[in-house]
């Protein structure tokens, strides 16, 4: 079985008690979540989960949600007709990996995600993928996970990552900093949400 095929086997299985098993993280950035709430015109969330960011958008803008997890996808349909969440156009599977075959190059204003970067196989090929679908004025906006600018507290990340990467196919020491520049990103905007400052607000443009 590859990389790929595991972590989504990995999501589907995660579907049904994923919300009650992420409280704890939420508690960590869900007021950072309203940077959502700024953002107006076309915008593709990936890794959209249970949808739990659906309802953070600004009505007036077009959301188009997507994850990989066919599972995951139908707890965000669930989510949205409960809400009644109109601008909330489409919520879809679809591949980070291979976004261009679903999207147009250029067809979104931004691409959001919250903690997902953290479970894609090849992060750098994600985001080249979101470079291509972004607009060349596009934001990528981001709530990522990484490693720290504290020593120790990656010391420990290095330790328990062998676990978390075993067991659930997620990495908790990714440089997303590096990842982004690899992939053909500027990083414009970061904030640290946490005291660890393991969380951060990332918003970058295509360079």
């Amino acid at each position: 079985m590859t990389t790929e095929i595991q972590a989504r086997k990995n999501w589907d299985e995660a579907s049904l008690n994923y919300d009650k098993r992420t409280l704890l993280i939420d508690w960590i950035y869900t007021k950072e979540r309203r940077i959502f709430t700024a953002l107006k015109g076309k915008i593709l969330e990936i890794g959209t989960g249970t949808g739990k960011n659906l309802s953070f958008y600004n009505s007036k803008a077009e959301v188009t949600a997507s994850d990989w997890s066919t599972r995951m996808v139908r707890q965000a349909r669930i989510r949205k007709r409960r809400l009644k969440l109109e601008n909330i156009q489409k919520v879809m599977v679809a591949d980070i990996l291979s976004l261009s075959q679903y999207f147009e190059p250029n067809s979104f204003n931004y691409v959001t995600s919250t903690c997902v970067f953290c479970s894609v196989p090849n992060p750098v090929q994600g985001l080249r993928e979101v470079l291509k679908i972004l607009a060349p004025t596009g934001r990528l906006i981001q709530i990522e996970h990484g490693i720290s600018d504290n020593w120790i507290v990656n010391g420990v990340l290095k330790m328990a990552n062998k676990i978390s990467y075993q067991m659930q196919r997620f990495s908790l020491i990714r440089n997303y900093i590096q990842n982004l520049q690899e992939a053909g990103f500027e990083l414009i905007q970061q904030k640290p949400i946490d005291p660890l400052r393991i969380f951060r607000i990332l918003i970058s443009r295509p360079k």
